[in-house]
């Protein structure tokens, strides 16, 4: 008896699905970062504000990975976080920035 032949699907490879959401969240995760630049016509005010927002993101990360990791005390991950941010932005500042 012969066995009717059958084509094999293959199933959704995993990096066809994870490739786009890694590209939306590089969108999403930048956005806030930029939109000050489209907001405000002067680029000075935007940069501060781009920083600001950048800081309470790192912030707020800093916190979900304190939670994630299960520290005991995830505000301190928060807290340095937001002074190594604090560095950058300073540095930036102080290089022209």
């Amino acid at each position: 008896m012969k066995t009717p032949d059958v084509q094999v699907v293959d199933p959704v490879a995993r990096h066809q699905v994870l490739d786009p959401l890694s590209r939306l969240s590089e969108i999403l995760s930048t956005l806030p970062v930029v939109l000050p630049f489209v907001l405000f016509d002067q680029a000075e005010q935007a940069l501060r504000i781009s920083n600001g927002v950048a800081l309470v993101m790192l912030t707020l990360l800093g916190l979900g990975f304190g939670h994630y990791a299960g520290m005991r005390r995830p505000w301190l991950t928060s807290l340095v976080f937001t002074v190594l941010g604090v560095a950058l932005v300073s540095a930036t500042i102080t290089l022209g920035g």
